[in-house]
């Protein structure tokens, strides 16, 4: 018997895409942190930035991915991405 295997995703971003935005914002972090320990400067909105872009990368879900989608694809039945129509994704 052969064992189905769901490639669904939860949210609307892809598993790729949230790997992604997990490391850039952890790395945008370390940044931010470091500099607010070399320079002793308040770094609360790039450390903030970081943040929502790691949050985001977590929950595999970006809120102006789904105002996009509502916006541009009127069609529920619609399953392309915003980013989908990129050159390469073509």
């Amino acid at each position: 018997m052969k064992q189905m295997v769901n490639t669904q995703y939860a949210g609307n971003i892809k598993p790729t895409e949230s790997l992604v935005r997990i490391v850039v914002g952890l790395a945008f972090i370390m940044v931010s942190l470091q500099m607010a320990i070399i320079d002793n400067v308040a770094m609360s909105y790039p450390i903030l930035i970081g943040s929502i872009i790691v949050l985001t990368g977590i929950a595999t879900w970006d809120p102006i991915y789904a105002l996009l989608r509502s916006m541009f694809f009127k069609n529920k039945n619609e399953k392309s991405m915003p980013g989908d129509m990129l050159p390469g994704n073509v």
